[in-house]
């Protein structure tokens, strides 16, 4: 789902057989590598005429990878926080990220929340309202997106962006 997301909105592919993201090859994405292991993409987002420069890690939610994570939050200007609507087990999960953030990162970054997967509504498991309230409770904005079909995957980044320029370089402005 996430890497669905990241290259969806980067590249704007979807890649139905995403395999999870630590310990397994993506010979079919052109993800970097950086010095940690981790990968990502690097993109520009243009907000209101002015071009901020995005690198985006795609980092696994495995519980083996919160320590490996903590570094990842370390002077970052936005974390997105993603579960899947058809898996209650991922939505579970945010909060426990959310609090892993929230020890490390500044006050003042930029958080939103995305419900991925809405394509699957057949097997949808936590409703619109449940991401809400989650995403209210923490005072971020929320999205359900579909990768798949390309619902609302460039609103929810650009939403993200836009939050950073606000809250950091409007006032170099």
């Amino acid at each position: 789902g996430k890497t669905s997301l990241l290259t969806r909105f980067c590249q704007q592919t979807f890649v139905p057989d995403v395999r999870a993201t630590i310990g397994k090859p993506h010979s079919f994405l052109s993800l970097e590598i950086d010095f940690l292991g981790a990968e990502y993409l690097q993109t520009t987002i243009d907000v209101d005429g002015k071009s901020i420069p995005c690198k985006i890690y795609d980092l696994s939610g495995q519980e083996t990878c919160s320590t490996v994570d903590k570094s990842f939050f370390h002077g970052c200007g936005g974390v997105i926080f993603t579960y899947a609507v058809n898996s209650q087990e991922s939505f579970d999960q945010v909060e426990k990220w959310i609090s892993l953030a929230s020890d490390v990162c500044s006050k003042h970054v930029c958080q939103i929340l995305i419900g991925n997967k809405t394509d699957d509504e057949a097997n949808r498991v936590v409703s619109t309202e449940q991401g809400k309230a989650l995403a209210e409770k923490y005072q971020m904005k929320f999205f359900e997106t579909s990768a798949q079909q390309d619902k609302n995957v460039t609103e929810a980044f650009c939403g993200l962006a836009r939050e950073f320029k606000v809250k950091h370089l409007d006032d170099d402005l």
